[in-house]
């Protein structure tokens, strides 16, 4: 529920935004999830990632709140979302191995 709060609150304060704020937001977000893939290809934990993350995308961030300053609050709770996110994947990993492995020695019961 609250990531879809966080995602309504994108939307309302883009539809006012300009094309700089648009360009941005993209910009944040993008590298928010590239943080998030170089974290998964180094195999951090999720609060190693948490640590690290607070410290990376501020020069986006800065310029995102330059162009919409509106935004400071809704862009905390987007690098929030992001490290549940990643917290979750790393939590369900073991399970989804497990499930391929299953999938992969009886394919007739990995069926949709």
């Amino acid at each position: 529920m609250k990531k879809r709060r966080v995602i309504l609150a994108l939307l309302i304060s883009a539809a006012g935004a300009s094309p700089d704020a648009d360009a941005a937001n993209l910009a944040f977000v993008q590298c928010l999830f590239a943080q998030s893939r170089s974290a998964h290809a180094a195999r951090l934990s999720p609060e190693q990632f948490e640590a690290a993350l607070a410290g990376r995308c501020q020069a986006e961030e800065r310029v995102l709140a330059g162009a919409a300053p509106n935004v400071g609050a809704t862009a905390q709770e987007a690098r929030q979302m992001v490290v549940e996110d990643y917290r979750r994947t790393v939590e369900l990993e073991p399970e989804l191995k497990r499930l391929g492995e299953l999938c992969r020695s009886h394919p007739d019961q990995c069926r949709y």
